[in-house]
This record gives C-alpha cells, sequence and structure tokens, in this order.
C-alpha cells in the first residue's frame, strides 16, 4: 500500500504543473460524440456469440493515436467485442473507431486543463449500440476540481442485451478513499436494476475498487491478469451476469500509453436463458 500511495503522488506531481483548473462539461446529455448508424461490421452481428473479449485502455491523452491503433490490432486485442478507452479526445476516438470498424460512444466528463481538449472515457462497440447516456461521478478533486464520468450503453448481441460502462475514475492522491469507494458505487447504484448483464470497465487508478465491486455482486474479470501500470493494477473489469474465462494484459505498446491494456473474455449465458434477479446494494437505498 506504501508503495501504491507513492507511486499515486509521483504521477499526480508530475500531471499537474501549474495546479490549472479544469473546465467540467457538466450537462447530463452531453456533449455526445458518436457514430450515427451500423457500421459494416456491427451490421453483420446479428447472431448470439457463445464469448465475448473485452479491453480496457487508458491511450495516455491520446498523443499516439496510430501506435493506439497498431497495438489494438495485433492478437490478443485484434477482433475485440468491446473497448474502453480513457484519455481520449473526440478526434482520437473517432478516428480508432474508424479503423476498427466499431460503432462507439463518448461523453468527455471534462476539457483538460493541460491538453485543452476533451477527457474522458469512451465506448466502442463490434455490435449494435442501442441506446447510451452518460454518468457523471462523485466529488471533484483536489486541486484541480475535475469531474469524473462514464459513457454508458446497451449493446445488442444477436438476442441478447448486455449494459456497459466505459469508465476513469479519480485518483486516490486528489479524492479521499471514501470517495474513491463512493464513485464505484455510483456505478453500481445506475446499473442495480439492469435485466442484462452488465460490464463495468476502465482505468479506476487502483486496486481498492475491488472489494466494494466484489461485494456489489461484480466479479473481477482480469484478477488473473497482472499489473498494467509499472506493478500497479489500475484497470479493471468487473462484471455481472456473465463469467469471465480468461484475461491478460499485453506488455509492448510501442508508445501508445503508459498503461497496457488489460483484456478479458466472458463467457455469455445462451440466449434466454433466465438471469438472476437483481438485488438492490444498501450503498443504492
Amino acid at each position: 500500500m506504501i508503495r501504491y500511495r507513492v507511486a499515486l503522488l509521483l504521477v499526480t506531481a508530475a500531471a499537474l504543473p501549474g495546479c490549472a483548473r479544469t473546465i467540467n462539461l457538466e450537462d447530463p446529455a452531453g456533449p455526445r460524440f458518436g457514430t450515427a448508424g451500423r457500421t459494416e461490421r456491427t451490421a453483420l452481428a446479428d447472431s448470439t456469440p457463445g464469448q465475448i473479449t473485452v479491453v480496457t485502455f487508458n491511450v495516455m491523452y491520446g498523443r499516439a493515436i496510430d501506435r493506439a491503433i497498431e497495438v489494438l490490432r495485433t492478437p490478443p486485442l485484434r477482433g475485440a467485442d468491446i473497448i474502453s478507452l480513457q484519455e481520449v479526445n473526440a478526434a482520437g476516438v473517432a478516428r480508432i473507431a474508424r479503423a476498427l470498424e466499431m460503432e462507439y460512444v463518448y461523453y468527455p466528463a471534462a476539457i483538460h486543463p493541460v491538453e485543452d481538449t476533451e477527457f474522458g472515457a469512451a465506448l466502442l462497440s463490434a455490435w449494435p449500440i442501442e441506446r447510451d447516456w452518460k454518468l457523471i461521478l462523485p466529488h471533484r478533486s483536489f486541486p484541480r476540481r475535475q469531474q469524473r464520468g462514464a459513457s454508458a450503453a446497451v449493446l445488442r448481441l444477436g438476442e441478447m442485451r448486455v449494459r456497459v460502462y466505459a469508465v476513469h475514475a479519480e485518483l486516490g492522491t486528489g479524492i479521499t478513499p471514501w470517495q474513491r469507494e463512493d464513485q464505484a458505487n455510483r456505478l453500481v447504484c445506475d446499473a442495480w436494476n439492469a435485466s442484462e448483464p452488465v460490464v463495468i470497465a476502465g482505468d479506476f487508478n487502483g486496486s481498492d475498487v475491488v472489494l466494494p465491486m466484489n461485494g456489489a455482486g461484480y466479479g473481477w474479470a482480469n484478477r488473473d491478469a497482472g499489473p498494467s501500470a509499472l506493478f500497479l493494477h489500475l484497470d479493471h473489469i468487473f462484471v455481472r451476469g456473465l463469467e469471465p474465462a480468461s484475461s491478460g494484459t499485453v506488455a509492448y505498446v510501442h508508445g501508445a500509453s503508459d498503461h497496457r491494456p488489460v483484456w478479458a473474455t466472458l463467457r455469455l449465458q445462451a440466449a434466454g436463458a433466465p438471469a438472476a434477479a437483481p438485488v438492490k446494494p444498501r450503498v443504492c437505498s
């Protein structure tokens, strides 16, 4: 834990020149960026798969989009069904989505004070996006007062529906441990009554969220994947109503990021199989 806090302090110090303040995008309806209709790939995605691959990748402010595309086109990430991208801007996520022939939705949480562009988490899908929305997480960071959020959507996988959240949570040096848990709880409470399986994937900036997510009924799909940045477990894939089959990280990112992409393969229930009734967590009462 001491090593984890020291590393976070170093990362935060490097990322806060001048302690500039953020422009937060507070409108719950937008701004929204995304594909207007089906891609050729999603138009052909009409049969329910037996399993899907989910990837989460922090692309370090989208400064090396071509290299990020190269990484995402290389096995084991090639042909992923769902991708959660963090630290991406609108132009960068559009380029990645076009290159991978995926639909996408992106609700940025803020305009980054140093990069001066959109900042947040985007969701890419090889399956049709039926509906989407923006989720603003509670608690702004100190000292920038930066807001965090998630891009959420319901995807149609043949005869099944899956609810997915692409998220980027705040650093543990910017808010308190209780506030970090509260950000995880906000995701849990938004999804608690979903009738479809749920995937929550992104950069959580730490592993302290694993216990509250487990307590809310979510499996840690990348439990055995290894650290995603230095020796730290920052990036995670949590699932409810899906069975984790395998997971891993990609060691070589060719300068695309300071994070390793994390992936997990998930088994789906047969179409029409009864799902367990959702239980409302106490934190959502």
